[in-house]
């Protein structure tokens, strides 16, 4: 019994603490809106080295502002996010996830820019993973023609695929361009 009134007095404590903590907003800044390139149901299609079109589906949006909460409460602290997911409509293990968050409040997380092949849930032998913060990005490529068609404003990633490095174009307007990975394969955008 004693026990039960401890933690009660606990999780009221902990909720007196938390009506008392100031509101908080952080929204995308300038440079982390670089990174917002998808729209809502928005449809994509790649071509891979050996001249296959991977049509792809967006299986996934998320634009929102979302408050940390836990066993004692929430935090106060809304944070905006931006997650979307692509699935091929041929073969659901072909696809991306892209993820960005803003910089907490308080500094205690940092904002980042994420690009993976699958589910960060769960492990897949043939996964690609970029990762980055994105205020520290630069643009690496004023005009670029790929396939044909020219990309403005182009930056460059490094990422992984297994223990090898790759690479990955993206732009503001298209989102990802094109990922070059070991063996001179590649997939790029189909404008």
């Amino acid at each position: 019994m004693r026990r039960l009134i401890i933690i009660s007095f606990l999780v009221f404590i902990g909720f007196i603490v938390n009506s008392c903590r100031e509101q908080c907003y952080k929204y995308f800044s300038e440079q982390e809106l670089q990174f917002v390139a998808y729209d809502e149901n928005q449809s994509l299609s790649f071509l891979d080295t050996s001249n296959v079109v991977h049509p792809l589906r967006q299986t996934k949006y998320r634009r929102e502002l979302f408050e940390g909460c836990g066993s004692v409460g929430c935090s106060g602290e809304h944070r905006e996010v931006y997650e979307i997911e692509y699935r091929s409509t041929v073969d659901l293990d072909w696809g991306f996830n892209l993820a960005l968050y803003v910089l907490s409040c308080h500094g205690e997380l940092e904002s980042y820019f994420s690009v993976v092949s699958d589910n960060l849930k769960s492990y897949h032998k043939d996964r690609w993973i970029f990762s980055t913060k994105p205020e520290s990005e630069k643009i690496k490529y004023d005009s670029i023609v790929i396939n044909g068609s020219t990309y403005n404003s182009v930056y460059e990633f490094s990422g992984y695929y297994h223990n090898d490095k790759i690479t990955m174009l993206f732009n503001h307007q298209f989102g990802v361009i094109r990922i070059s990975f070991p063996d001179n394969q590649e997939i790029a955008l189909v404008p």
